[in-house]
């Protein structure tokens, strides 16, 4: 009886790492699910848009969206395109992530197609529901 107790006891107690301290005036970071549509045209030939589409595999790698978003490339017309497709990808802390990610893009694509232009979109599904 006494092996069961002590079983228990553990249990009942709040672990200090279990808690979340937030500072005053500071939110906690909480994630979201987010649809993304990107699309980059006015692209003046197929190996541009290649030069784009490379860039922008760099871009979704390195903010972790590489194999939860589709990237393909298109000829007629010639463009690039992102979307999420029918599953949303959850971020956290979405208000400067996406500030950073569109930042990031919008630096890939200028470099490789200058005379490009990029068209970014998000979607909040979790609103749509209303």
């Amino acid at each position: 009886m006494k092996d069961r107790a002590r079983a228990r006891a553990p249990a009942r107690r709040v672990r200090e790492a279990d808690q979340v301290s937030v500072s005053p005036g500071r939110v906690p970071r909480m994630s979201v699910n987010v649809h993304l549509t990107l699309r980059v045209d006015n692209l003046e030939s197929l190996t541009e848009a290649e030069l784009v589409k490379t860039a922008l595999a760099e871009v979704l790698r390195a903010h972790g969206l590489d194999g939860q978003v589709n990237l393909r490339k298109f000829r007629e017309p010639i463009s690039v395109k992102v979307t999420t497709g029918k599953w949303p990808v959850s971020v956290r802390g979405f208000g400067a992530w996406s500030d950073a990610f569109e930042k990031d893009a919008k630096a890939a694509v200028a470099g490789a197609a200058p005379a490009a232009a990029m068209d970014l979109e998000w979607g909040h599904p979790d609103d749509d529901r209303s």
